[in-house]
Protein backbone atom coordinates (compact mmCIF):
# COMPACT_ATOMS: atom_id res chain seq x y z
CA UNK A 1 0.00 0.00 0.00
CA UNK A 2 3.00 2.26 0.46
CA UNK A 3 5.37 2.26 -2.31
CA UNK A 4 8.96 3.89 -1.91
CA UNK A 5 10.90 6.16 -4.40
CA UNK A 6 13.80 4.10 -4.46
CA UNK A 7 11.68 0.31 -5.93
CA UNK A 8 13.44 -0.10 -8.96
CA UNK A 9 10.45 -2.26 -10.31
CA UNK A 10 8.43 -1.13 -12.98
CA UNK A 11 4.58 -0.56 -11.84
CA UNK A 12 1.59 1.09 -13.53
CA UNK A 13 -0.74 4.24 -13.31
CA UNK A 14 -3.42 1.74 -11.57
CA UNK A 15 -1.53 1.07 -8.68
CA UNK A 16 0.33 5.21 -8.33
CA UNK A 17 -1.85 7.02 -10.61
CA UNK A 18 -0.44 8.61 -13.48
CA UNK A 19 1.05 11.33 -12.08
CA UNK A 20 3.18 9.04 -9.87
CA UNK A 21 3.89 6.21 -13.14
CA UNK A 22 5.83 9.48 -14.22
CA UNK A 23 7.60 10.64 -11.21
CA UNK A 24 8.91 6.81 -10.74
CA UNK A 25 10.06 6.98 -14.75
CA UNK A 26 11.89 9.93 -14.91
CA UNK A 27 13.57 8.79 -11.13
CA UNK A 28 14.31 5.40 -13.03
CA UNK A 29 16.11 7.34 -15.93
CA UNK A 30 18.28 9.78 -13.32
CA UNK A 31 15.80 12.81 -13.90
CA UNK A 32 16.40 15.32 -10.62
CA UNK A 33 13.03 14.76 -8.65
CA UNK A 34 12.29 15.47 -5.19
CA UNK A 35 12.53 12.74 -2.42
CA UNK A 36 8.84 11.18 -2.45
CA UNK A 37 6.93 8.15 -1.54
CA UNK A 38 3.82 7.07 -2.83
CA UNK A 39 0.29 6.05 -1.18
CA UNK A 40 -1.16 3.66 -3.62
CA UNK A 41 -4.55 3.11 -5.09
CA UNK A 42 -4.57 0.00 -2.99
CA UNK A 43 -4.46 1.90 0.59
CA UNK A 44 -7.17 3.88 -0.73
CA UNK A 45 -8.96 0.74 -2.30
CA UNK A 46 -8.46 -0.39 1.83
CA UNK A 47 -9.21 2.44 3.22
CA UNK A 48 -13.04 2.26 1.63
CA UNK A 49 -13.93 -1.04 2.43
CA UNK A 50 -12.92 -0.04 6.00
CA UNK A 51 -15.25 3.11 5.76
CA UNK A 52 -17.85 0.93 3.69
CA UNK A 53 -17.64 3.28 0.93
CA UNK A 54 -17.08 0.26 -1.83
CA UNK A 55 -20.90 0.35 -2.83
CA UNK A 56 -21.01 4.23 -3.39
CA UNK A 57 -18.09 3.69 -5.36
CA UNK A 58 -19.45 0.96 -7.66
CA UNK A 59 -22.31 2.99 -7.82
CA UNK A 60 -21.15 6.14 -8.94
CA UNK A 61 -22.69 9.24 -10.72
CA UNK A 62 -22.40 13.04 -10.63
CA UNK A 63 -25.27 13.81 -7.66
CA UNK A 64 -23.38 11.61 -5.11
CA UNK A 65 -19.95 13.67 -5.08
CA UNK A 66 -20.50 15.65 -2.69
CA UNK A 67 -21.66 12.60 -0.78
CA UNK A 68 -18.57 10.54 -1.60
CA UNK A 69 -15.99 13.06 -0.99
CA UNK A 70 -18.16 14.01 2.88
CA UNK A 71 -17.72 10.72 3.89
CA UNK A 72 -13.70 10.25 2.48
CA UNK A 73 -13.08 13.49 4.83
CA UNK A 74 -14.87 11.91 7.54
CA UNK A 75 -13.34 8.63 7.26
CA UNK A 76 -11.04 6.75 9.52
CA UNK A 77 -7.88 5.73 8.57
CA UNK A 78 -7.00 2.77 9.83
CA UNK A 79 -3.67 2.22 12.63
CA UNK A 80 -2.06 0.15 10.56
CA UNK A 81 -1.78 2.32 7.19
CA UNK A 82 -1.39 5.39 9.94
CA UNK A 83 1.94 3.44 10.72
CA UNK A 84 3.10 2.57 7.69
CA UNK A 85 2.48 6.12 6.34
CA UNK A 86 4.43 7.53 9.52
CA UNK A 87 7.35 5.50 9.26
CA UNK A 88 7.78 6.15 5.36
CA UNK A 89 8.06 10.19 6.50
CA UNK A 90 10.09 9.44 8.94
CA UNK A 91 12.52 7.39 7.42
CA UNK A 92 12.72 9.96 4.62
CA UNK A 93 13.22 12.77 7.56
CA UNK A 94 11.15 14.88 5.87
CA UNK A 95 10.07 18.00 7.78
CA UNK A 96 7.10 19.60 5.33
CA UNK A 97 6.23 17.82 2.38
CA UNK A 98 4.04 18.48 -1.10
CA UNK A 99 0.86 15.64 -0.93
CA UNK A 100 -0.63 15.63 -4.43
CA UNK A 101 -3.01 13.85 -6.04
CA UNK A 102 -2.44 11.15 -8.40
CA UNK A 103 -5.02 9.47 -10.02
CA UNK A 104 -5.07 6.03 -12.31
CA UNK A 105 -6.62 7.40 -15.81
CA UNK A 106 -4.83 10.86 -15.41
CA UNK A 107 -1.51 12.49 -17.30
CA UNK A 108 -2.13 10.00 -20.04
CA UNK A 109 -1.36 10.73 -24.18
CA UNK A 110 -5.51 11.13 -24.35
CA UNK A 111 -6.45 12.76 -21.17
CA UNK A 112 -4.53 14.90 -18.90
CA UNK A 113 -6.74 15.78 -16.01
CA UNK A 114 -5.24 19.16 -15.56
CA UNK A 115 -5.99 21.49 -12.75
CA UNK A 116 -8.44 19.20 -12.01
CA UNK A 117 -7.16 17.83 -8.70
CA UNK A 118 -5.48 19.02 -5.43
CA UNK A 119 -2.08 19.92 -3.97
CA UNK A 120 -1.42 20.67 -0.59
CA UNK A 121 1.98 22.47 0.04
CA UNK A 122 4.12 22.95 3.26
CA UNK A 123 2.55 19.97 4.93
CA UNK A 124 3.57 18.56 8.40
CA UNK A 125 3.52 15.27 9.65
CA UNK A 126 0.03 16.07 11.43
CA UNK A 127 -1.58 17.57 9.08
CA UNK A 128 -0.57 14.26 6.41
CA UNK A 129 -3.69 12.44 6.84
CA UNK A 130 -6.31 14.93 6.42
CA UNK A 131 -4.42 16.14 3.23
CA UNK A 132 -4.31 12.60 1.63
CA UNK A 133 -8.02 12.42 2.14
CA UNK A 134 -8.71 15.60 1.06
CA UNK A 135 -6.44 14.64 -2.19
CA UNK A 136 -8.42 11.33 -2.46
CA UNK A 137 -11.81 13.41 -1.85
CA UNK A 138 -11.06 15.60 -4.84
CA UNK A 139 -10.87 12.56 -7.25
CA UNK A 140 -14.74 12.65 -6.84
CA UNK A 141 -15.55 16.20 -7.30
CA UNK A 142 -18.40 17.55 -9.95
CA UNK A 143 -15.65 19.01 -11.96
CA UNK A 144 -13.54 15.69 -12.00
CA UNK A 145 -16.49 13.70 -12.30
CA UNK A 146 -18.20 15.79 -15.09
CA UNK A 147 -14.79 15.50 -16.84
CA UNK A 148 -14.61 12.38 -16.59
CA UNK A 149 -18.03 11.98 -18.08
CA UNK A 150 -17.48 14.06 -21.19
CA UNK A 151 -14.50 11.65 -22.26
CA UNK A 152 -16.49 9.01 -22.54
CA UNK A 153 -14.79 7.32 -19.34
CA UNK A 154 -16.93 5.16 -16.55
CA UNK A 155 -16.57 6.64 -13.31
CA UNK A 156 -16.56 3.68 -11.50
CA UNK A 157 -12.81 3.11 -12.77
CA UNK A 158 -11.61 5.64 -10.87
CA UNK A 159 -9.16 5.44 -8.07
CA UNK A 160 -6.72 7.64 -6.29
CA UNK A 161 -2.80 7.52 -5.18
CA UNK A 162 -1.45 10.02 -3.49
CA UNK A 163 2.41 11.51 -3.78
CA UNK A 164 4.39 12.20 -0.51
CA UNK A 165 6.93 14.81 -1.87
CA UNK A 166 9.72 16.28 0.11
CA UNK A 167 8.92 20.18 -0.15
CA UNK A 168 11.42 22.07 -2.20
CA UNK A 169 12.17 25.77 -0.99
CA UNK A 170 12.21 27.36 -4.38
CA UNK A 171 13.72 30.37 -4.87
CA UNK A 172 12.15 30.18 -8.34
CA UNK A 173 9.71 27.42 -10.30
CA UNK A 174 7.41 27.38 -13.36
CA UNK A 175 5.96 25.33 -16.26
CA UNK A 176 7.80 24.28 -19.81
CA UNK A 177 5.79 23.17 -22.88
CA UNK A 178 8.03 21.50 -25.25
CA UNK A 179 5.94 23.18 -28.18
CA UNK A 180 5.02 26.25 -27.29
CA UNK A 181 1.16 25.88 -26.96
CA UNK A 182 0.45 29.92 -27.79
CA UNK A 183 2.24 30.20 -31.35
CA UNK A 184 1.54 26.16 -32.06
CA UNK A 185 4.88 26.27 -33.25
CA UNK A 186 6.77 22.12 -33.18
CA UNK A 187 10.27 24.34 -33.18
CA UNK A 188 9.22 26.17 -30.13
CA UNK A 189 8.89 25.90 -26.45
CA UNK A 190 7.79 28.00 -23.99
CA UNK A 191 9.52 28.76 -20.19
CA UNK A 192 7.11 30.14 -17.47
CA UNK A 193 8.64 30.97 -14.34
CA UNK A 194 7.78 32.59 -11.26
CA UNK A 195 9.58 33.27 -8.16
CA UNK A 196 8.89 31.06 -5.39
CA UNK A 197 6.80 28.22 -5.65
CA UNK A 198 4.38 27.52 -8.84
CA UNK A 199 1.30 26.70 -7.51
CA UNK A 200 -0.05 30.34 -7.96
CA UNK A 201 0.97 30.12 -11.51
CA UNK A 202 -0.55 26.69 -11.83
CA UNK A 203 -3.83 27.96 -10.33
CA UNK A 204 -3.69 30.77 -12.78
CA UNK A 205 -3.58 33.85 -9.88
CA UNK A 206 -0.16 35.01 -11.02
CA UNK A 207 1.20 36.29 -14.70
CA UNK A 208 4.96 34.44 -15.33
CA UNK A 209 7.90 35.67 -16.94
CA UNK A 210 7.94 33.76 -20.55
CA UNK A 211 10.67 32.48 -22.61
CA UNK A 212 10.76 31.31 -26.07
CA UNK A 213 13.33 29.01 -26.30
CA UNK A 214 14.24 27.62 -30.46
CA UNK A 215 14.97 23.71 -30.05
CA UNK A 216 17.41 23.88 -32.98
CA UNK A 217 20.01 26.05 -30.78
CA UNK A 218 18.15 26.35 -27.22
CA UNK A 219 18.32 30.14 -27.95
CA UNK A 220 15.88 32.79 -26.62
CA UNK A 221 13.92 33.54 -29.95
CA UNK A 222 12.59 37.15 -28.14
CA UNK A 223 15.28 40.14 -28.68
CA UNK A 224 16.35 40.88 -24.86
CA UNK A 225 15.22 43.87 -22.84
CA UNK A 226 18.20 45.27 -21.62
CA UNK A 227 16.18 47.46 -19.18
CA UNK A 228 14.05 44.22 -17.72
CA UNK A 229 15.31 42.96 -14.92
CA UNK A 230 15.00 38.47 -15.69
CA UNK A 231 14.10 36.13 -13.28
CA UNK A 232 16.02 33.18 -15.58
CA UNK A 233 19.60 33.15 -16.27
CA UNK A 234 20.92 32.71 -19.50
CA UNK A 235 22.60 28.95 -17.76
CA UNK A 236 18.89 28.13 -16.36
CA UNK A 237 17.32 28.65 -19.93
CA UNK A 238 19.74 26.54 -20.88
CA UNK A 239 19.43 24.19 -18.65
CA UNK A 240 16.12 24.13 -18.55
CA UNK A 241 15.24 23.47 -22.24
CA UNK A 242 17.80 20.67 -21.82
CA UNK A 243 16.12 19.20 -19.73
CA UNK A 244 12.89 19.64 -21.15
CA UNK A 245 13.89 18.01 -24.63
CA UNK A 246 15.26 14.91 -22.55
CA UNK A 247 12.28 13.75 -21.24
CA UNK A 248 10.47 15.01 -24.72
CA UNK A 249 12.80 12.35 -26.20
CA UNK A 250 12.18 9.69 -23.14
CA UNK A 251 8.38 10.07 -23.86
CA UNK A 252 8.16 10.89 -27.79
CA UNK A 253 5.79 13.39 -27.28
CA UNK A 254 5.18 16.73 -26.33
CA UNK A 255 5.67 17.63 -22.84
CA UNK A 256 3.99 19.94 -20.05
CA UNK A 257 6.77 19.61 -16.97
CA UNK A 258 6.74 21.69 -13.81
CA UNK A 259 9.93 22.20 -12.59
CA UNK A 260 11.78 24.48 -9.54
CA UNK A 261 14.96 25.86 -8.49
CA UNK A 262 16.12 25.44 -4.89
CA UNK A 263 19.73 25.95 -3.65
CA UNK A 264 20.78 26.25 -7.80
CA UNK A 265 19.71 22.85 -8.45
CA UNK A 266 16.66 22.05 -10.95
CA UNK A 267 13.88 20.05 -9.44
CA UNK A 268 11.47 18.09 -11.83
CA UNK A 269 8.12 18.30 -9.99
CA UNK A 270 6.01 16.37 -12.63
CA UNK A 271 5.76 16.01 -16.22
CA UNK A 272 2.65 15.26 -18.52
CA UNK A 273 1.71 14.70 -22.02
CA UNK A 274 0.80 17.84 -24.12
CA UNK A 275 -2.44 16.70 -24.98
CA UNK A 276 -4.46 17.05 -27.83
CA UNK A 277 -2.19 18.70 -30.22
CA UNK A 278 -0.43 17.44 -33.31
CA UNK A 279 2.17 18.80 -35.77
CA UNK A 280 1.52 19.45 -39.53
CA UNK A 281 3.28 20.45 -42.34
CA UNK A 282 3.02 24.37 -42.28
CA UNK A 283 5.04 23.78 -38.76
CA UNK A 284 2.43 24.85 -37.27
CA UNK A 285 -0.01 22.76 -34.72
CA UNK A 286 -3.97 21.78 -34.78
CA UNK A 287 -6.28 20.27 -31.91
CA UNK A 288 -7.59 17.15 -32.88
CA UNK A 289 -9.60 14.53 -31.46
CA UNK A 290 -7.20 12.17 -29.15
CA UNK A 291 -7.32 8.63 -29.34
CA UNK A 292 -9.85 6.56 -27.55
CA UNK A 293 -7.40 4.66 -25.16
CA UNK A 294 -6.94 6.75 -21.84
CA UNK A 295 -3.93 4.66 -20.82
CA UNK A 296 -1.87 5.35 -23.74
CA UNK A 297 0.83 7.74 -22.23
CA UNK A 298 2.27 8.82 -25.38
Amino acid sequence: MILKQEKNFRVGPQIVGGKGWHLLNLFQKGFNIPRCFFVTTEAFDYFAEENSLIGLLNNLSLDKSSQIRKKILAGRMSPFLVRRIEEEFLNYKFKTVAVRSSINIEDGARFSFAGQFESFLSIELGGLYMAIKKCWAATFSQRALFYTLSNNLALQFLRPAAIIQKMVQASKSGVIFTQNPDSRRKEELLIEAVEGNADKLVDGFISPEKVIVSKLNLKPLQPPDLSAKKLLSSKEIQDLSEIALKIERLYGCPQDIEWAIAAKKIYILQARPLTGLKEVENSFLEYIEPRQDPFVFC
